[in-house]
């Protein structure tokens, strides 16, 4: 037994001795995975998943960056900051936005096609503000006086402020008529302008449609047929053949062109012709036709709106054509057209129908003031100056108020009284011109009647001040051209060929006369 238990531990020695070097061995044949992976640049975090392969296997980390840092980012776009800057008021807004795109898009996304989480990064948000900012702003006071925006120009009061307007011209040899078009369809709005675009509308019972020429060359642009309006009627209302259904002027900001029709049919337009927005107001209860012309000031469209259902002064939102307000009105129908005064460092819409001339605060539809004091169908549109608001209609009386809570009356007469033109005032004096064909100045002040004229024929088309002159079309088609001066001087009488009832628009150099069937531009 005991020779056995000294066997027995001998063996047990050796098995130790050779378990020891089996684990020596392997220790030395063994291979660290986790810090290979380590010095490869994997996180233990990472790795904490099994992996297989051989430790020759190569594994590439990619990182994604989701934006430039921001100092890259700010120093990219500093130009384009600033050329936004410099963009004019009636540049396409079309023109920046691709500018936008192409100095914002992501580097890494052009690189290797990738999208990163945030497509429009600080800056590019920024850039954009200062687009819609830009070009959506109204245009300044400068830049509408050196346009013709709207019908009788700046505020509608039918002053212009354009020089160097010719004086003398023949249609018949073509002296100094720079070119002429025939007109598609008929229409008693005046023409107006802004740079080198010219806007008016025609209609007849089956069409109501814009037009936009090129006031340097009369080459027509585009033209945009209105149809397709909800709630528009599908028989047009019945009118007069003097008032039909295109004779509200169109207006328009230098980005956006407004429109409306006999039909109540409204639209927006941009100056490529394309639709904005468009709905129907209304068929106006009109036994004439509807004819207030448009205008507009910042963000708000202003309609006129009496009609036979009622009275109606509105704003719409130039973008949307959204009801911004909405005011109703004690009076009966009326074809004048709003105008636009400061009065108090403070903006009012001014209108005039029977028996009110009233004024509305532009941002509210509040009205501010209104005076008793028109009577019959109302055709011409007031005039503000000098501190005067100046209101008249056949039969009913030629006045001068300060406007305001208790209108204070400056004077008042009932001798010349206009039917439908409309009257202006310049350097302190006022010019009627009535239907039956009598010409009249006024002290717009004391009401001193300086002179008057008798033509033979009478005046539907409103007297507008250019360059020191009045310019004043007759029913017939003469261009009675006269200066602008407490005693009468005639300056010219020039024969158009037909009649003429639109008023005219002005440019430097340039007048533009809306005839029966054609339009004429004249320039020396």
């Amino acid at each position: 037994p005991a020779k056995a238990r000294i066997i027995t531990q001998r063996w047990l020695a050796v098995t130790g001795i050779l378990i020891f070097c089996l684990a020596l061995s392997a220790a030395f044949l063994t291979t660290d995975h986790l810090n290979a992976y380590s010095r490869m640049g994997v996180n233990s975090e990472d790795a904490s998943a099994k992996i297989t392969g051989d430790e020759d296997d190569q594994i590439e980390v990619v990182h994604i960056s989701t934006a430039k840092p921001e100092q890259e980012v700010t120093t990219s776009n500093e130009s384009v900051l600033s050329e936004i800057d410099q963009i004019s008021d009636v540049q396409a807004a079309e023109d920046v936005q691709g500018l936008l795109a192409s100095e914002t898009k992501p580097e890494s996304a052009e690189k290797k096609d990738i999208q990163p989480e945030d497509e429009t990064p600080i800056v590019a948000q920024v850039i954009e503000k200062k687009v819609i900012e830009k070009t959506n702003a109204f245009p300044t006071v400068e830049k509408l006086k050196k346009e013709f925006n709207t019908f009788r120009g700046y505020n509608g009061n039918g002053v212009s402020f354009h020089r160097n307007i010719p004086v003398s011209w023949d249609v018949e040899t073509g002296e100094n008529v720079m070119w002429k078009v025939d007109l598609p369809l008929g229409g008693f709005n005046s023409p107006i302008l802004w740079e080198d675009k010219l806007f008016l509308s025609g209609a007849n019972e089956n069409q109501r449609v814009i037009y936009c020429y090129d006031s340097n060359s009369g080459r027509l642009i585009w033209e945009k047929p209105v149809t397709g309006i909800p709630g528009s009627p599908v028989k047009a209302p019945k009118t007069t053949d003097d008032t039909g259904l295109a004779a509200p002027s169109i207006t328009t900001d230098g980005t956006k062109v407004f429109a409306i029709f006999g039909t109540g049919d409204i639209i927006a337009l941009n100056m490529k012709g394309e639709q904005l927005w468009a709905k129907n107001l209304g068929v106006p209860d009109n036994h004439y036709g509807h004819s207030s012309s448009l205008i507009m000031h910042e963000n708000h469209l202003f309609v006129q709106y009496d009609t036979g259902k009622g009275g109606l002064v509105m704003a719409l939102d130039v973008n949307s054509g959204k009801e911004v307000w909405k005011t109703q009105r004690d009076v009966s129908i009326s074809w004048a057209s709003p105008i636009l005064a400061l009065i108090d460092n403070k903006w009012q819409l001014i209108l005039s129908s029977e028996p009110l001339v009233a004024g509305y605060d532009v941002t509210s539809g509040e009205e501010l003031w209104q005076f008793d004091c028109m009577l019959g169908e109302v055709g011409p549109s007031p005039t503000y100056s000098n501190g005067l608001v100046i209101a008249t209609n056949e039969y009913a009386k030629l006045i001068a108020f300060e406007p305001g809570a208790e209108p204070k009356v400056a004077w008042e007469d009932d001798e010349y009284l206009p039917e439908v033109s409309s009257p202006v005032v310049s350097d302190g004096l006022l010019f009627i011109a009535t239907t039956y064909g009598v010409f009249a100045c006024y002290d717009v002040h004391t009401g001193n009647k300086y002179w008057e004229m008798e033509f033979d024929n009478g005046f539907y088309a409103s007297p507008l001040v250019a360059d020191g002159k009045v310019y004043a079309a007759d029913m017939e088609g003469i261009m009675h051209i006269i200066t602008v001066a407490r005693e009468h001087e005639s300056v010219a009488d020039i024969e158009m060929g037909e009649s003429v009832v639109a008023s005219p628009a002005f440019k430097d150099g340039r007048i533009y006369i809306r005839t029966k069937e054609k339009l004429y531009c004249i320039g020396e």
